[in-house]
């Protein structure tokens, strides 16, 4: 088998990172609730199965989580964009 190696993020990406991280520390509502019984019941499915193959599992999950936060910030970015060219106000030339 092969490893995928997962590429270390621009800075940028890690502190978008850290910040989804502590706004989910801090959640409470039924939705992540019920997303944290999910995740517990993933994770008992994970020890079940070898150790080498639970390594390239997650380092495909965690290389699938980098390129979403990259694609995110960068449609966040080109929102941001779009919505500064609607708001800018031209001049009239004289």
């Amino acid at each position: 088998m092969h490893e995928i190696q997962a590429k270390q993020c621009p800075e940028e990406y890690s502190i978008e990172i850290d910040n989804s991280v502590s706004r989910y520390r801090e959640a409470t509502g039924p939705l992540m609730k019920l997303a944290n019984f999910a995740g517990s019941k993933i994770e008992s499915v994970l020890e079940a199965i070898p150790d080498e193959f639970e390594k390239e599992l997650q380092n495909t999950i965690k290389l699938a989580l980098e390129k979403l936060m990259i694609l995110l910030i960068t449609y966040r970015k080109m929102h941001m964009l779009q919505r500064f060219q609607v708001i800018s106000i031209k001049l009239p030339q004289q």
